[in-house]
């Protein structure tokens, strides 16, 4: 049995004419909801033993902020082949690195991180920003991900408004 946290990254700041789309950091409300879901992981024990994400600036400050909050030993492992990605990208990705690993969370953009809850779980889920989907997959090995494969989706978790 495997566990796939899959998170979207936290809140960035707004495209500039001047900024690549890859250079685009969080806001002030991202780097406040990416600690929130670090907490949230710490409290529900559900730790992830590997944090893979993509190397764009926001999913790179998300995934550093997350694994502090839940007090992680590793660095998230920064991939720049999550970026722009799809769903069969992640799961090359998570074949290719994570093996050994038991829980792993992904951090990356939409519409990928929907659309690997959907093709995971057959469940259809809106990912706003910092969004969390706990998804539980049948399988012993990461590499055996296929769409034979029973995975469970546990529970979704979203952060709280802001005022």
């Amino acid at each position: 049995m495997k566990t796939l946290i899959v998170l979207r990254h936290a809140k960035a700041v707004r495209p500039e004419s001047d900024l690549h789309d890859f250079d685009r950091g969080l806001t002030e409300r991202g780097r406040r909801d990416s600690r929130a879901v670090g907490e949230w992981l710490a409290e529900e024990g559900l730790q992830p033993d590997m944090v893979i994400a993509s190397s764009a600036l926001r999913t790179r400050e998300t995934a550093e902020l997350v694994a502090e909050a839940a007090e992680l030993d590793d660095a998230p492992l920064l991939l720049e082949a999550l970026y722009g990605s799809d769903e069969a990208t992640c799961l090359a990705m998570l074949s290719a690195h994570a093996e050994g690993y038991d829980t792993v969370l992904i951090v990356g953009h939409n519409p990928t991180m929907e659309g690997l809850v959907e093709r995971l779980t057959g469940q259809a889920e809106t990912m706003k920003t910092a969004a969390l989907a706990h998804v539980e997959l049948d399988v012993e090995a990461w590499e055996s991900i296929d769409r034979s494969v029973e995975c469970r989706l546990i529970s979704m978790w979203r952060p709280a408004k802001s005022a």
